[in-house]
């Protein structure tokens, strides 16, 4: 058998218990309105046992091994049978019930093992260890253990008592050793009550936050009891032990006794205390029916009593379907007040909801409102953690959680849709224990369905400030592009008129001077002017070489006669090995493909040391340059090979670092690719 199962069973002990009292309270034709069924404990005892049992029985189906739970079954349990058989004795000896006279002694002496002092004893055990189940400190347990000892003495008081010396009015002669015992006993216990209240206070003072409200209820409570005792006692002593007429005390005591357990009920549905109220909506309407039963039952059993003249058994059961049936109709209102104990304003979510949609519906497309959306859905369906999710065309999907911070995984979800399309989800995730009914799921669901329209604005509005950012990223990258490809055209032109001027320029300038002098000396001595002649000429001609080496860095004439693989071999053979692919051979490609590889594989080369490696090839439709080797150091070449590259749809990956061995990949699409020209028909358009 379960921890449940047996909590569950100790209240319905005590449920049978309280009904027990009740019946025989009924049958021994005692006023239940009366100051006798109040000497009798009712119903202030009977309801706070009921209600003990019932919070008892929750906290274990949550926790099992929750010692407030067992402490709370447990004493509730035992005090409720205690009354039936205080009232069953009190039933046989002075009312008359058809039962021996030994059986009311008996009765009455299992009463007092589970009288005032068992109740009480218990209390002080559950303030000690409230609301945690455990003691405050290892300082408290001498507090524990002076309670359980003076219970004990009540205990061994009673057991050496024989049940015929118990009475009706209290016990009789017990001898002198067991009224000591007793005495002391039930003083210890008062004493220890006060200092439950003490530990709670101590509790109290040290809590924070939630657990600070929850200790409020209990501790206000136990307060008012312990003080409920010192009153009673201190009373009874003031008047010498007569209590006839202390109704006032014995009622201030009852409903000190009711206070803790309704507290800590309170507790459990305000502030969650255990995490039970889970189940606690079921509680309160079997708390609320078997209230309505029980008044029921005894207000028609008292108008059938008086006029038919009896209490008969037939009238008892007739009375018993009446009020069952007139507790249908109510079903629905005890239904909603349940709901509105235990979930406050989630108990009538629709109105809420339904104003909330209209604010919604007509709020801007403001990302803010998925907050409003997961914290709303939070409070209707009484989930632990709410993840709304917006689906934004070609962006990141908007989100937001409610409470905040990391938590469970949603479990479930419900699909926003608008106009039959789906634009994002309300994912739940529910609190151990809690499952999403089927009310509260059709909630939800017309709940997104009129949140749709704000989702689809809030989506287009993400989607267009995506699109505005993309084009901004993109307008500032061909911004600087350009400014690079400007600087890069300047940089050349710079070098290649610092090269001309220095290495032909410089040589080529002083020639038509020299040429008129030789021009003025030929007929006197044409030998000499030969010599000098052949000299000029050398000179021109090395000049024109070098002339043809600075172009060729700009586009050499190799590349329009004989295509890409000789112009590179021409212009890096001698620093870098050349390795043509299979894909090239013959292979000519459109002009801006050959241009930019040429130049993507110079790049690439000036920024390596000698003895790189340059490898070509052609695959599937794609023109693939590989160049290794150890990158010289840092430069713009980089951003240059890949301005160009991309220019065509291509693509260039860098690795390595600067310093060390590097490798650059650009891959560059040649769809446009035609066959080779002939040599004698050069390309025309790429020389200068």
């Amino acid at each position: 058998m379960t921890a449940r199962r047996w909590a569950w069973a100790l209240a319905a002990v005590t449920a049978s218990g309280v009904a027990a009292q009740l019946v025989l309270l009924v049958l021994a034709g005692v006023p239940l309105l009366s100051a006798e069924a109040l000497n009798r404990t009712f119903p202030f005892v009977p309801v706070a046992a009921l209600v003990g049992a019932v919070v008892g029985a929750l906290v274990v189906g949550r926790h099992p091994r929750h010692r407030i739970g067992w402490l709370l079954c447990i004493g509730q349990a035992g005090t409720a049978v205690g009354l039936a058989a205080q009232a069953l004795g009190a039933g046989v000896l002075a009312h008359g019930l058809d039962a021996p006279a030994v059986v009311g002694h008996l009765a009455l002496w299992a009463g007092a093992l589970f009288g005032a002092s068992y109740a009480l004893a218990l209390l002080g055990g559950l303030l000690l260890l409230a609301p945690d189940g455990r003691l405050p400190s290892r300082r408290w347990r001498p507090v524990v253990w002076f309670l359980a000892a003076s219970y004990g003495l009540t205990v061994i008081a009673v057991l050496l008592t024989p049940p015929s010396r118990i009475e009706l009015d209290g016990p009789g002669d017990l001898g002198q050793l067991a009224t000591i015992l007793g005495v002391t006993g039930d003083l210890g216990i008062t004493l220890a009550l006060p200092a439950g209240a003490a530990a709670l206070a101590v509790r109290l003072r040290r809590a924070r936050d939630a657990e600070r409200r929850q200790l409020r209820w209990i501790a206000g409570a136990a307060v008012f009891l312990a003080v409920a005792v010192v009153v009673t006692v201190g009373v009874n002593i003031a008047r010498g032990g007569d209590t006839a007429e202390l109704w006032y005390a014995e009622i201030l005591l009852y409903l000190g006794y009711l206070a803790v357990p309704a507290a800590t009920g309170i507790a459990v549905l305000r502030y969650r205390l255990y995490d039970i109220d889970v189940i606690i909506g079921s509680a309160v309407r079997l708390g609320v029916m078997a209230a309505f039963v029980t008044a029921g039952y005894v207000a028609v059993v008292v108008v059938i009593g008086t006029l038919l003249g009896g209490a008969a058994v037939g009238s008892s059961l007739l009375a018993f379907v009446l009020v069952a049936l007139a507790f249908q109709p109510l079903r629905r209102r005890v239904d909603q007040l349940a709901d509105r104990v235990v979930h406050g304003t989630r108990a009538a979510p629709y109105d809420s909801l339904a104003e909330f949609t209209r604010r919604l519906a007509g709020a801007p497309s403001d990302p803010r409102l998925l907050g409003l959306v997961a914290q709303g859905c939070a409070q209707v369906a009484g989930a632990a953690r709410v993840v709304v999710t917006v689906a934004v065309p070609g962006a990141v999907d908007l989100t937001e959680t409610w409470p905040d911070g990391p938590g469970v995984a949603p479990g479930m979800s419900i699909p926003v849709r608008h106009q039959g399309e789906v634009l994002g989800e309300i994912g739940l995730a529910m609190t151990p224990g809690r499952q999403l009914t089927s009310s509260q799921r059709r909630l939800l669901e017309e709940f997104a369905g009129q949140a749709g329209l704000a989702f689809r604005n809030i989506a287009l509005t993400a989607a267009l400030q995506a699109k505005a950012a993309a084009l901004h990223r993109y307008r500032e990258e061909l911004t600087a592009s350009r400014r690079r490809l400007v600087h890069a055209a300047n940089t050349e032109r710079d070098r290649v008129a610092a090269a001309i001027r220095r290495e032909v320029v410089g040589h080529l300038e002083p020639l038509p001077a020299r040429l008129g002098r030789l021009a003025s000396r030929v007929l006197d001595d044409p030998v000499d002017v030969a010599h000098r002649l052949q000299q000029q000429e050398e000179l021109t001609t090395r000049s024109i070489e070098t002339l043809r080496t600075i172009t060729g860095g700009v586009l050499p004439p190799l590349l329009a006669r004989r295509g890409l693989a000789a112009a590179l071999e021409s212009s890096v053979g001698q620093s870098t090995a050349v390795v043509v692919g299979d894909g090239i051979g013959e292979r000519r490609f459109s002009t801006g493909v050959e241009i930019a590889a040429y130049f993507c594989c110079i790049e690439a080369v000036r920024g390596m040391a000698p003895g790189a490696e340059l490898t070509l090839d052609a695959v599937d439709d794609r023109l693939h340059v590989v160049v290794r080797g150890h990158r010289s150091g840092e430069d713009d070449s980089e951003l240059r090979l890949v301005d160009r590259v991309e220019a065509l749809g291509g693509q260039v990956v860098v690795s390595g670092a600067p310093g060390g061995p590097s490798e650059v990949r650009a891959a560059i699409p040649v769809a446009s690719a035609h066959t080779a020209a002939s040599p004698s028909e050069p390309k025309t358009d790429l020389l200068m």
